[in-house]
């Protein structure tokens, strides 16, 4: 997988309508096979395909978590990803709607 620096906006909003942004700069593995893009972010490994669901585990303190990530569009524009994206858990109950915003800058 090829590395790259992004800066990373995100914004989620919650099924009881609560929102919350994040932004961050650092440092992901990425790999783009056909209609999949995979990712690595901070030990997480997330695949990306529209209409496709994929888990992705997730580390908590108290032990791990398993996640349900539905991708709704995938859009590459230049040195810019965005994707966006259901999470729900274990059962399929919706958890939140997300967009994720990526800016490239290989390493």
């Amino acid at each position: 997988m090829e590395k790259f620096k992004v800066n990373i906006n995100m914004e989620q909003t919650f099924t009881d309508g609560e929102k919350d942004k994040v932004s961050v700069d650092t440092i992901v593995e990425m790999e783009r096979k056909e209609d999949k893009l995979y990712v690595n972010f901070e030990g997480r490994e997330m695949i990306f395909q529209v209409g496709e669901t994929h888990l992705c585990r997730f580390q908590l303190a108290g032990g791990e978590i398993l996640l349900n990530f539905t991708t709704c569009a995938l859009r590459q524009i230049e040195d810019r990803i965005v994707i966006e994206y259901e999470i729900s858990d274990f059962n399929r109950n919706l958890i939140s709607n997300n967009i994720l915003k990526m800016r490239l800058k290989t390493l």
